[in-house]
């Protein structure tokens, strides 16, 4: 029995109307799968982030390393006879602290004006300044703008912890927020400017002041300010002494930048734009040595030691704990007997003391003690010492101790056991052994 056209047309469309439905079932279960999919990816990636925050977190250095303390004092160390107390040597400082009502208002603002103009209304962090960066980055291609604020930079200065990883900035990140919430703005930028490196082997601006213009920071003319302030981005590169011209460029930046934001009149940016500098010629050289004489042996195993014992006693980074000894204004208490230790000297300076052996000149070293176990005296090596904290063959020279053991493990034992008295004689003839035809002895 046939269908009419209207019953097929009908069918058909029955048809079609549940194929749809079908694949309206298909489609949604298949969205349900994908999306429960992206919810667990969502979830898993979360956690995975919560996980990698967490430990980039837990393994952040501590902020305490971040002090206020004023560094900048010589640090003396002393030698002790007795009750006597005589000052022996002076870690010289490469850096002089100043407070902030003694830095001229013009430097604060011209460092504020070209590295964090923000700076007295962020937490820490600038985040305008980080998206400004993303965007000129995405732009041209090069991920290279700033976008440090100056309490991050005093956190990579004070821990010396340079590493250019998504691990660090992230912990610096955490670290300014932290740092904000310890220490007042003035506090924060008083510590930055004493502690920025400005070349010529001047940290902070007091040293810079004195290495290129002869004078006390507050003294410093807008000028001037701008110089310095120039110098932090590429110290070598912005050297008003090496590269005149680059920093004349800058701080002419600086003066504009300091005029949008009203940090100085139109009659002030005219008088300090494109004027040239008279730099101080009693200036300091940066290939100079940060220590102006050289430390003894001694002095040299003194520095090394506290220098350790901060970092272990604290907690704290090298970098942070050089800086407390050299310009912490400590006074270390030595042992040192400066008879015995010139003594020492002397005789290593003495080439007739040590005779060559087959056309080698030997090494020495030595270390003088009492019967109590303290140190009187140290020698790292033969000859004149020429640089402070070089090779001290004394304390960093590790060697098998050789026969020079055997009064401890052999005759001291031998007396315990009654074996020798102290009046024994011992035949101290080398003694040969033959195996195999090799013939040998011990040491």
């Amino acid at each position: 029995m046939g269908y009419s056209k209207a019953e097929t047309e009908k069918k058909q469309r029955k048809l079609v109307s549940k194929t749809q439905r079908n694949t309206r079932k298909v489609l949604v279960i298949l969205f349900k799968v994908i999306l429960v999919g992206i919810i667990a990816v969502i979830i898993a990636g979360a956690g995975a982030g919560f996980g990698m925050m967490k430990g980039i977190l837990d393994n952040a250095p501590d902020t305490s390393s971040i002090n206020i303390v004023p560094q900048g004092y010589r640090s003396n160390i002393r030698s002790q006879d007795g009750t006597v107390e005589r000052e022996i040597s002076t870690i010289d400082s490469n850096r002089v602290y100043v407070y902030y009502d003694q830095i001229p208002k013009d430097m604060v603002n011209a460092f504020v004006a070209i590295e964090d103009q923000r700076f007295w209304t962020h937490n820490g962090i600038d985040v305008r300044g980080i998206f400004r960066a993303f965007a000129k980055g995405a732009a041209s291609g090069h991920f290279n703008e700033g976008a440090s604020t100056l309490t991050q930079q005093l956190i990579k200065n004070a821990s010396g912890d340079n590493e250019t990883t998504i691990q660090r900035k992230v912990q610096e990140i955490f670290r300014a927020l932290n740092v904000e919430t310890k220490y007042s703005k003035t506090q924060i930028i008083e510590m930055y400017l004493n502690i920025v490196y400005l070349s010529q082997n001047s940290n902070g601006v007091q040293a810079a002041a004195d290495a290129y213009f002869g004078k006390d920071v507050s003294e410093l003319s807008l000028v001037e300010c701008a110089a310095i302030a120039s110098i932090p981005k590429y110290p070598t590169y912005y050297d008003p002494l090496r590269n005149p011209d680059n920093n004349l460029k800058r701080r002419n930046l600086i003066l504009k930048e300091m005029l949008a934001q009203e940090a100085i009149s139109q009659e002030e940016f005219d008088a300090a734009y494109n004027v040239p500098l008279y730099l101080s010629q009693n200036r300091k050289n940066d290939t100079s040595s940060s220590e102006s004489n050289i430390h003894s042996y001694y002095i040299d195993a003194v520095i090394d030691d506290v220098i350790a014992e901060f970092i272990e006693r604290y907690g704290i980074d090298k970098t942070t704990a050089s800086r407390k000894v050299y310009s912490g204004g400590l006074t270390i208490i030595t042992n040192l007997d400066p008879v015995i230790q010139s003594a020492m000297e002397e005789v290593f300076c003495d080439d007739s003391c040590f005779p060559e052996t087959s056309g080698i000149k030997p090494q020495a070293a030595m270390v003088v003690s009492d019967a109590d176990g303290n140190i009187r005296g140290i020698v790292g090596g033969r000859g004149e010492k020429l640089i402070s904290r070089g090779l001290n063959r004394a304390t960093m020279s590790k060697r098998q101790c050789g026969s020079s053991i055997k009064p401890l493990s052999i005759y001291a034992l031998a007396l315990e056991k009654g074996l020798i008295t102290y009046g024994s004689a011992l035949n101290d003839t080398p003694t040969e052994f033959n195996e195999k035809e090799k013939t040998y002895w011990p040491g």
